[in-house]
């Protein structure tokens, strides 16, 4: 189960973000994703609280979210992707070997 929260679909006051960001502080995992611009991806101070970033191709901020869940659905393999590059794992492995 998770929980999600938009950033930008709440009526924030200035500075208000950024108080946010100060109390849920910064944890150890971090990721960054290129897709049709950055996207984010920041743990918090508190595990399984994640800040959750997403930028088109000119750096805008487009998408700020809260995201409450063990590793944010974006930065999951899919399952296709993962048996994909298993074939290739072996397929190079026994390029090497042979």
């Amino acid at each position: 189960m998770s929980t999600t929260i938009d950033l930008r679909a709440i009526p924030l006051g200035p500075g208000e973000e950024t108080q946010i960001e100060q109390t849920l502080g910064s944890g150890e995992v971090s990721a960054t994703m290129e897709s049709l611009g950055r996207s984010e991806f920041q743990e918090t101070g508190i595990a399984g609280v994640w800040l959750v970033t997403h930028r088109n191709a000119q750096e805008e901020v487009i998408a700020r979210f809260i995201e409450i869940v063990e590793v944010p659905q974006l930065l999951r393999s899919q399952r296709q992707d993962m048996a994909d590059a298993l074939s290739e794992l072996q397929s190079r492995l026994a390029a090497e070997s042979g």
